[in-house]
């Protein structure tokens, strides 16, 4: 038994048969013999490991010959103006970028406008009733650690409108809690999700609803341990002194000590719950074919530390392509103090290209219109000059030239890389990148075909085929042949996106020019149930480095 891992899915494969068991719902997948040309060899190769901890997106340039890696940040921006809208006819030159006040240049630049969301598009595909494949996917996130019984009715009644009305037939829901109590996966089943919502209720974490005297908040506390404010310290002294019957001064610091130490570590506790369940959001969604949005409830929450815990989650997010918009459950604000810089909620939004929406009552309001990503966003890349590989915080800011009276929201930072990356986990990036995209690339002559032969079974068996054009296909030369390696990656998705397995070979190629033709290069087998599914196929070349990628959708009746 050999055991394979794509992105957090176990394959167990058994070699002398091909045939390939999947612990993700029900599916067997055999690999058939590749048709040979007039010489070929096959290799299996480890799948993609997972990219979530890469700091850089990478491209390959050649300089007399010799291969370089180099290291892009991709820097999301969504420019609004006063009436808070999106602004979409900005230019390369409008932009500037700054990282640690060092302006960079921008080597790569593109403009992103989300279409009318009507399904995906499933030309190519067999003539049989198709299902609507998944475009969008959505995951609500509820911080029911610190919301309250009191914001959560008119929360879920609004959550509720939003499933009822507001789910187009392309888009996935799931339903997570920052507590852990409470999940409901990808899906398009509104009893499902309605039901869930019904269901929410305030978990708050033990002890956190405890008052003692003085009453320090979780901010107090921060500024008392982590900051030594002699202020807010002096200020809870007195609070001590005057309302908790403490008269020695010594005592009452005493005391103040040693509430801000439990209170501190309450919050904490809260905060790395709700740090630790974006983060599982987000690994959840790094697996999912399409568009991936996350939509964070809750009433806000202090980061305590000075680790920039709030930017990790932002940089990782960034990095597979995960929108966070965000719902502040307060309402108005009254306080001069709740400011939006420094806030969590706010980072977590803007960083990602997303949308904070705060100091409004109207939640309802506040649900639709997150639900809605938008409609032109701006990705500008740069290559950092001088990079070290520390592991450091790189701060950053975008300015706009030439157009005056608007905002701009963007990434806010980046951790350097610790490590160059080298070539076999760049392939390891690209492929996986490939795999959980709907981008179709023709960057390699391959032809995608699918089959499924079902009979009087209760299953059926699906053939995915890569066709490669050799008179096309870019080569190196060999003892006077035509040379090259595919790394063929053929993936199956259920109809909710979820992920049901892989087959990953290595295919090397040996041809003469006068056999040049259009060549079975791999044919794999999978043994599905009925139902609808999303069928990928990724090609990498060992010559060139391209890709091809292509998505199907089968209905297995």
């Amino acid at each position: 038994m050999v055991r394979n891992r794509i992105r957090g899915a176990h394959l167990l494969a058994c070699a002398a048969t091909g045939i390939v068991f999947v612990n993700s719902g029900r599916m067997l997948a055999q690999e058939a013999a590749p048709t040979k040309p007039p010489a070929d060899t096959a290799s299996a190769s480890q799948p993609s490991t997972n990219a979530a901890g890469r700091a850089d997106q990478g491209s390959n340039t050649e300089a007399n010959g010799i291969k370089v890696r180099v290291n892009y940040v991709e820097v999301p921006v969504v420019v609004r103006d006063l009436s808070g809208h999106t602004v979409g006819d900005l230019q390369k030159e409008n932009f500037e970028i700054f990282d640690n006040r060092k302006r960079q240049q921008i080597s790569q630049f593109r403009v992103e406008r989300i279409a009318e969301d009507g399904g995906s598009d499933n030309s190519g595909a067999p003539d049989f009733r198709k299902f609507v494949a998944p475009a969008r996917f959505t995951a609500m996130l509820f911080d029911d650690v610190h919301l309250t019984s009191d914001t959560l009715p008119q929360l879920r009644e609004a959550s509720l409108h939003r499933i009822t009305a507001g789910v187009a037939p392309s888009e996935r829901v799931a339903i997570f809690t920052t507590s852990g109590k409470l999940t409901v996966d990808f899906t398009d089943d509104r009893a499902k999700l309605t039901d869930a919502l019904r269901r929410l209720k305030a978990n708050p974490v033990p002890g956190s609803g405890f008052r003692e005297c003085p009453n320090i908040s979780y901010e107090q506390a921060n500024l008392i341990l982590n900051r030594l404010d002699r202020g807010a310290k002096s200020e809870a002294v007195a609070e001590a002194m005057q309302q908790c019957g403490i008269k020695d001064p010594k005592m009452a610091a005493e005391m103040v000590m040693g509430i801000s130490e439990r209170v501190l570590a309450l919050g904490n506790e809260s905060t790395n719950l709700v740090l630790k369940a974006v983060l599982a959001v987000i690994e959840r969604l790094s697996t999912v074919p399409g568009q991936r949005n996350i939509f964070v409830l809750s009433p806000g929450f202090l980061v305590s530390d000075f680790e920039h815990a709030e930017y990790q989650v932002t940089d990782i997010a960034v990095r597979n392509h995960v929108v966070i918009n965000a719902l502040d459950a307060r309402g108005v604000l009254t306080d001069a103090d709740e400011a939006e810089e420094g806030d969590p909620l706010a980072a977590l939004a803007y960083a990602t290209g997303g949308t904070l929406y705060h100091n409004n009552n109207n939640l309802d309001e506040g649900v639709r219109r997150l639900s809605e990503r938008p409609k032109v966003s701006y990705v500008l890349a740069f290559s950092p000059s001088d990079l070290k590989y520390d592991g450091a915080f790189h701060k950053l800011s975008v300015k706009i030239q030439g157009r005056e009276k608007t905002t701009v929201n963007s990434r806010r930072g980046y951790f350097a890389p610790k490590q160059a990356t080298d070539s076999v986990q760049a392939e390891n990036d690209d492929i996986s990148m490939s795999v959980f995209s709907r981008e179709t690339t023709r960057g390699l002559p391959i032809e995608m075909r699918t089959q499924f032969v079902k009979e009087d079974r209760p299953v059926a068996k699906l053939s995915v085929l890569a066709m490669v054009d050799l008179n096309e296909l870019p080569h190196g030369q060999k003892n006077g042949q035509n040379t090259n390696e595919l790394r063929i990656v053929a993936v199956v998705f259920d109809r909710n996106g979820k992920y049901m397995g892989a087959i990953d070979k290595k295919v090397n190629l040996k041809w003469l020019e006068k056999d040049a033709r259009m060549h079975a290069a791999g044919k794999y087998d999978f043994i599905l149930d009925s139902g609808g599914y999303l069928v990928r196929l990724v090609v990498r070349d060992s010559q060139s480095q391209q890709l091809f990628t292509q998505t199907e959708t089968v209905e297995i009746p």
